[in-house]
């Protein structure tokens, strides 16, 4: 069941991890401390449904869902090879995934577990890296 929180604006998250203890804390630090609205789901396939229909302004990505679907990492490879450039942070508690998902076209990696500020830090250049990439 996905966790909505909407904000009014385009600062919509998509979160994508199947750990609901992760999904919570991630959601109550962008939501009330960095003010986004977050969209969080368990799965890859239903990460995918979500950006095909709505608008978001990032994506963070766990390396490994526990359902037999995609990896986090074949989700980054689906999207980038869509030709979608939302930006997308991937996250892992395993280090040594960072390298993977910067090579597969993940703009951050963040190590879990998820702490403020290091998590809004990082969005926050993301996406202002992201918007000036975006001018003109």
């Amino acid at each position: 069941m996905p966790i909505i929180r909407t904000t009014t604006g385009r600062r919509d998250i998509l979160l994508i991890d199947d750990n609901q203890l992760i999904c919570s804390i991630a959601s109550d630090l962008l939501y009330d401390r960095g003010g986004f609205g977050i969209c969080a789901v368990e799965t890859a396939e239903l990460g995918l449904l979500w950006l095909a229909d709505h608008d978001f302004a990032a994506v963070i990505v766990d390396y490994w869902l526990a359902d037999q679907g995609m990896t986090g990492l074949e989700f980054v490879q689906t999207v980038r090879n869509t030709l979608s450039e939302v930006p997308i942070l991937g996250m892992s508690g395993d280090d040594s995934h960072g390298h993977e998902f910067i090579a597969a076209g993940c703009n951050a990696f963040l190590l879990k577990p998820l702490r403020d500020p290091p998590l809004l830090d990082v969005l926050a250049e993301v996406l202002t890296y992201h918007k000036l990439q975006n001018v003109g």
